[in-house]
């Protein structure tokens, strides 16, 4: 913030602004903004990108395992969780949630079942976590 003189505004793209020094910005005049949900669903694809590619062990000529049917566990279940939702859809994925801020409603209106133990999540085949930083 010391050398950039004109600077007015920091966008981050994507949740949250922990990665950014507020008071730093509050010092020199700097507005700071984010644009939660904008990258969700680029995240969720490179997230199943990566679980393909783990899961049939990087194309290494092995066979590994396939996703299709599997459960999937979310730790949270905001734009990025939903957008991963969407995307299991396509493989047949029963989806599972937890997310201390949702009620099962909200969480079953995401289109997965809710969960309230986290030993529970980790039965799940796969489990992916998407939260942002709290102080919880």
């Amino acid at each position: 913030f010391d050398r950039a003189k004109n600077l007015k505004v920091v966008v981050r793209a994507g949740a949250g602004v922990d990665t950014i020094d507020l008071a730093a910005a509050s010092k020199h005049n700097v507005i700071v903004e984010n644009t939660p949900g904008q990258n969700a669903n680029a995240v969720a694809e490179m997230v199943f990108g990566l679980l393909i590619a783990m899961k049939r062990n990087h194309f290494d000529g092995s066979s590994g395992r396939e996703i299709r049917g599997s459960t999937l566990g979310l730790y949270g279940c905001g734009n990025v969780s939903r957008a991963m939702i969407d995307v299991s859809k396509g493989f047949a994925m029963k989806c599972f949630a937890v997310d201390p801020f949702l009620s099962d409603e909200q969480i079953k209106a995401c289109g997965a079942e809710p969960l309230h133990d986290l030993k529970d999540l980790f039965k799940c085949d796969i489990v992916s976590l998407h939260v942002p930083v709290t102080p919880q």
